[in-house]
């Protein structure tokens, strides 16, 4: 199931337009996710793979390793959308793409 949910969030749009996303749709897409599996697995299992799935989704983003760093010493889904919101919305605000 946690699959299958994973991949479905994941195909919003053929393979090659999920490359050329912004960061902040993918922040968002990925707090969407970690709602689902929040929700349906629990909060230990949202944290595991919202961790894991981080290094390849914001591959090549500029600040990816503090990103990833910054939501690794998370110890809750609460304190992991917060620094999900921070992110996304420097995003917004920014040109994280290098």
């Amino acid at each position: 199931f946690i699959v299958e949910k994973t991949l479905d969030n994941l195909r919003k749009g053929p393979f090659s337009s999920r490359n050329n996303l912004s960061p902040a749709v993918k922040i968002k897409r990925l707090m969407d996710l970690g709602e689902d599996l929040y929700r349906d697995e629990g909060e230990k299992i949202c944290l595991v793979l919202l961790k894991r799935f981080l290094s390849s989704i914001f591959k090549g983003l500029c600040g990816a390793s503090r990103f990833r760093r910054d939501v690794a010493d998370t110890h809750s889904w609460e304190e992991a959308v917060h620094v999900l919101e921070n992110w996304r919305e420097l995003a917004e605000r920014s040109d994280l793409n290098g």
